[in-house]
């Protein structure tokens, strides 16, 4: 199925077949308002073709140059090959996965999860679309800690949000490029947040710079964003 975006402006009733086809790739496509701007090129757009061009060893990307395990490989040959499994999954996931889920998990947060607290989705970037979706309205705001990956700034312009910027620094050494020298500003951190503030985006590692936020850290950032 092709969705194709109305557009202002009507095909003329006289143009017909490959003239009309013609006439309506040559439309601008009015998109919504709070989505201006993400449809210029981003940097995966910009430097893998110039990575590709001059043979230069792309470290933006993961591209994995193994096999898959031979257990996983089987076990998907055999999920194929059973007719009972080639039928829509329940929208939170399969049960015997969130099962598996829930036992796994369960000692790390200390607590007992059930089924409804475990969704299934296609990748992390599934997962924080939702999150956006699910918690963000118009005119929220959301704190991104920079550098930060493209994809979480324009889920949340996608979810109405305002972002406010928090800069990862360089406190410890002005010389060594170590990502453990990196840290996040709590008076700069604290002044980003409001009554309007919804989502702090926080990973660790983080992604890009690789930095991973000690306890002591994350007990801090949190002891800032609990006021």
């Amino acid at each position: 199925m092709r969705i194709i975006p109305r557009t202002r402006q009507a095909l003329p009733s006289s143009k017909v077949g490959r003239d009309s086809l013609q006439s309506l790739r040559s439309m601008s496509a009015q998109i919504a308002n709070r989505l201006r701007g993400l449809d210029a090129p981003s940097v995966w757009q910009e430097f893998t073709p110039l990575a590709q061009r001059f043979h230069a060893i792309n470290l933006g990307q993961g591209f994995p140059d193994w096999a898959p395990p031979a257990f996983a490989v089987n076990a998907a040959r055999q999920a194929v090959s059973e007719t009972t499994l080639a039928r829509y999954c329940p929208s939170r996931g399969h049960p015997r996965l969130i099962q598996t889920i829930t036992s796994t998990y369960s000692p790390s947060f200390g607590r007992e999860l059930k089924a409804e607290n475990v969704v299934i989705t296609v990748g992390a970037s599934h997962a924080l679309f939702l999150a956006f979706q699910a918690f963000v309205n118009p005119g929220d705001e959301v704190i991104l800690i920079e550098p930060f990956f493209d994809i979480y700034q324009a889920q949340a312009i996608w979810a109405g949000a305002r972002i406010r910027y928090v800069p990862l620094r360089d406190l410890d050494s002005e010389t060594t490029l170590d990502s453990s020298h990196l840290h996040i500003n709590l008076e700069e951190l604290q002044a980003a947040l409001s009554d309007k503030t919804r989502l702090l985006v926080l990973n660790t590692p983080h992604n890009p710079t690789g930095k991973v936020f000690c306890r002591e850290e994350l007990e801090e950032i949190a002891a800032v964003v609990t006021k």
